[in-house]
């Protein structure tokens, strides 16, 4: 069974990493999207920098998907 959150709405980066770090997800999603735009307001800040634990796995036409690291789960 596939499970879905909306990442937290922290605007302090550090903080919003520990709280992406206390779901149990694989994955987060970066999108473009301009109605809701949840994931590049608080999520991609968060997910930047190289020791955040996030890289990117995949990217296309503005959307990234970042792979947690192994091991930080």
């Amino acid at each position: 069974q596939q499970r879905a959150v909306l990442p937290p709405m922290e605007s302090d980066p550090e903080r919003e990493r520990r709280l992406l770090g206390a779901v149990p997800v694989s994955y987060v999603i970066v999108d473009k999207l301009t109605a809701l735009d949840v994931s590049r307001r608080y999520a991609r800040p968060a997910l930047q920098s190289d020791e955040a634990g996030w890289p990117v796995v995949y990217s296309i036409a503005g959307t990234t998907v970042h792979e947690r690291a192994s091991g930080r789960q």
